[in-house]
């Protein structure tokens, strides 16, 4: 009985301390992202949370946790560039709608994707991280063009 309420609390310190380590990176994602600029920051974030979901195909514990930990910061720390990006790019009278209708896409994709993922990682879970971190790699040269593009003074 101690070892399925010893993996309850390690999971929640992993939750907790990726929680954390997202918040902060969150908050100096703009730090960041002057440093870098808009679309190496955003590059960057994408690419290292691919590196997590890479991370977790590996059977260890402890690489997966880091994997883990990874995924979860990089995912919580392009949401302030990719609003900025999108915030820029859309006229304010526009805004609400597009961003109304973007969201709204991305949960149908999100309905159609995850029982796919799910089955998926059902059959192999490393083939279906593998498969995660090449399409958030893929996302990530999707990026960098149009943050080139639209953002050159940025």
């Amino acid at each position: 009985m101690s070892i399925p309420i010893c993996l309850c609390h390690t999971g929640g310190l992993l939750s907790s301390a990726a929680l954390i380590l997202a918040a902060d990176y969150s908050y100096l994602s703009d730090k960041l992202e002057v440093y870098l600029g808009r679309s190496k920051a955003l590059f960057l974030a994408y690419t290292i949370g691919a590196a997590g979901f890479a991370l977790m195909a590996v059977p260890s514990p402890i690489v997966v946790a880091i994997g883990f930990l990874l995924a979860v910061v990089c995912m919580n720390g392009r949401g302030p560039i990719t609003s900025a990006a999108t915030n820029s790019l859309i006229p304010p009278d526009q805004r609400s709608t597009v961003l109304n209708i973007a969201g709204s896409l991305a949960s149908l994709i999100g309905m159609v994707c995850n029982p796919i993922i799910g089955w998926s990682a059902d059959r192999n879970v490393a083939i279906t991280t593998l498969g995660i971190a090449g399409i958030l790699v893929l996302i990530a040269l999707m990026w960098l063009p149009i943050t080139n593009e639209y953002m050159k003074n940025t």
